[in-house]
């Protein structure tokens, strides 16, 4: 297990990636046998539970963070989600755990990349 959950740190997840999680569980065209949304629901929910993770949205702090990545950088519109990612990271003080390798290259964002 990586040394960031051995610790028990804390765990946030931003509820916009729950909503997308969901969104890609049941979607269709990408799945030959998706996942009915109510119960991508419930599976997250389930895990959220099981890890004790605490959600979290974007808010105020965030989207300052946020038009500021945008308007500092030169992001593509695939950047554009990394970006509230990172921006959300930033306000709660938080250390993103990702396969992303994007995600690190935000200034100030603390992040920790799974392989």
């Amino acid at each position: 297990m990586h040394a960031s959950l051995e610790r028990r740190a804390e765990i946030i997840v931003l509820a916009e990636t729950l909503v997308a999680a969901v969104r890609l569980l049941s979607n269709a065209r990408a799945w030959r046998h998706p996942t009915p949304p109510d119960r991508a629901v419930q599976g997250l929910d389930d895990l959220m539970t099981a890890t004790q993770a605490r959600i979290v949205g974007a808010g105020l702090e965030s989207w300052h963070e946020f038009t500021r990545m945008v308007t500092s950088h030169d992001l593509t519109t695939r950047m554009v989600p990394d970006a509230l990612v990172a921006s959300a990271a930033l306000a709660h003080g938080a250390t993103v755990t990702t396969f992303d390798r994007g995600l690190g290259t935000y200034p100030g964002v603390r992040s920790v990349v799974l392989s």
